[in-house]
């Protein structure tokens, strides 16, 4: 799992999907948006997924006159419909960081019906 990460003036401002498939490299292909409560990642996923997360939120600490706060980013999923491929995503400001998990890292939760 690689970090990938963009800035405004590398990708244009449209939709969040547009930009990540734009920052992935994906081309064409179909972003469905799942909820965070509905995944399962592995454990190696998560433990990639925490090491990264440190990464971004050191980036932004150590920026001169850092007003950095985990409630200004905002963290998304997304499923690839082409390869299975699991997209998150985290948007502080203008910018966007992503990370492809492989789809043998990850499956959706069992509905559970009451």
């Amino acid at each position: 799992m690689q970090l990938h990460t963009t800035t405004p003036r590398q990708v244009p401002a449209d939709s969040l999907e547009s930009r990540i498939a734009a920052a992935l490299e994906l081309g064409d292909a179909t972003l469905r948006r799942v909820d965070f409560d509905d995944l399962f990642l592995s454990e190696a996923a998560m433990k990639a997924l925490h090491h990264i997360g440190d990464l971004i939120v050191g980036h932004y600490l150590q920026e001169p006159q850092s007003q950095f706060s985990l409630q200004s980013l905002l963290m998304h999923a997304h499923w690839v419909e082409q390869s299975g491929d699991l997209v998150i995503s985290a948007e502080y400001g203008e910018d966007i960081h992503c990370i492809q998990v492989p789809a043998r890292h990850w499956t959706m939760r069992n509905a559970k019906y009451h």
